[in-house]
């Protein structure tokens, strides 16, 4: 694949196939399929224990027996820190490399660790590596792709591939803190790397620390002029007192849920908070930022847009206990045919219950209603 257009559009259908409503796990095998790979498995390893294990099995089945190995990141990992220290910027975005966090660690000096040769021992001297992620309790996992009729990564291809993937699984799981609620993180982070016109604001140490384009705009609307620990203080009465409301007044499982408030200027926005536990996160502009403890990430979302949507965002409270089970499984990313067996339903059944749920909620797609879900569910 060596035309521009082709491999701008591979890119896009990358970008694409995450945000799809059954998500980041079938993500995976679709990636693997798109470059030609065959024979796409993942091996976890646990370095301090000279334990490893090899999945033959794609998609879901990969990314279910990563969450079985670990709920939180490990954002310290003692084999990789002299590759780290040694690492040259310049040449951590060239060819294949791993993600540390949010480091790029050139694969000529992944090569060289124990880690390495161990993995391709386990898992077949003709696979490549195509990306680590550090799981809890010392695991780590692999997506390896083997080398047989598979077309070579571009270099930004590459970096772009890991860049954008590797959130998902590592960064939801750091800012939610566990990965068996990073599926409804995912919905949430995967927009945040998309041109949405969500606008972020991190808040640390009682400053605003980063705000991406879109926040850019809602500090000129909304003027937006300082932040405090725990909340987001703006000038605009009514959209402050609607974050300290959303902050003070819920409880810390669910401070994530959304709120629809209005700024200066009149304009709607979800607004969603959430807790950075520390480390570096990696924004859409690819820079980094090293938040203390306790920093608070918030995210506002336009409600009115030119995008379709009629302005109103749903609430959990307007569902059913049958429809909020739906909408957390959907977000989970589960496709409909797997909650129509899980739940003993006839296909037909769920697909009329979920296009309730978009009527209900006002979203314009599946994607859209998960996305959505996303935004509105209690953690």
């Amino acid at each position: 694949m060596t035309d521009e257009t082709e491999r701008a559009a591979l890119v896009e259908a990358i970008y694409d196939a995450v945000l799809t409503p059954d998500g980041w796990a079938a993500a995976i095998a679709r990636i693997a399929g798109a470059f030609g790979a065959v024979g796409a498995h993942t091996v976890l390893y646990h370095p301090a224990r000279g334990e490893v294990r090899k999945s033959t099995f794609s998609g879901y089945e990969n990314m279910s027996a990563i969450l079985e190995f670990g709920d939180r990141v490990s954002l310290e990992d003692p084999w990789a820190a002299d590759a780290v220290a040694k690492s040259d910027p310049a040449r951590a975005r060239l060819g294949p490399f791993i993600m540390q966090g949010a480091r790029q660690i050139p694969f000529a000096e992944f090569e060289k660790t124990s880690f390495y040769n161990e993995i391709c021992r386990v898992a077949d001297v003709s696979d490549h590596v195509s990306f680590v992620v550090p799981l809890m309790g010392g695991w780590f996992a692999s997506l390896c792709l083997n080398k047989g009729g598979a077309t070579p990564l571009f270099d930004d291809d590459q970096w772009r591939l890991a860049e954008f993937l590797s959130p998902h699984i590592g960064r939801a799981a750091m800012l939610t803190d566990r990965l068996e609620v990073a599926a409804p993180a995912n919905a949430l982070v995967g927009s945040l790397f998309s041109s949405s016109g969500l606008a972020i604001l991190i808040v640390a140490e009682g400053r605003l620390v980063f705000a991406n384009d879109a926040g850019e705009k809602l500090l000129e609307v909304g003027d937006i002029i300082r932040t405090l620990r725990d909340k987001l203080v703006v000038r605009d009465a009514r959209l402050r007192d609607a974050v300290d409301n959303l902050w003070r007044e819920t409880s810390p499982e669910r401070r994530q849920r959304s709120l629809v408030v209005r700024d200066s200027g009149g304009a709607r926005w979800a607004v969603q908070l959430v807790r950075a536990r520390g480390g570096e996160i990696h924004l859409e502009d690819r820079q980094y930022f090293s938040p203390p403890e306790d920093a608070l990430v918030a995210i506002f979302q336009p409600v009115d847009s030119a995008s379709g949507r009629d302005g109103a965002i749903g609430s959990m409270d307007d569902l059913t206990e049958t429809e909020r089970r739906l909408l957390a499984m959907l977000v989970m990313g589960k496709s409909i045919d797997d909650i129509a067996i899980e739940a003993g339903r006839s296909v037909q059944t769920v697909r009329w219950h979920v296009r309730n749920l978009i009527d209900k909620l006002g979203a314009r797609s599946l994607a859209d209603l998960v996305r959505t879900g996303a935004m509105i569910m209690p953690l």
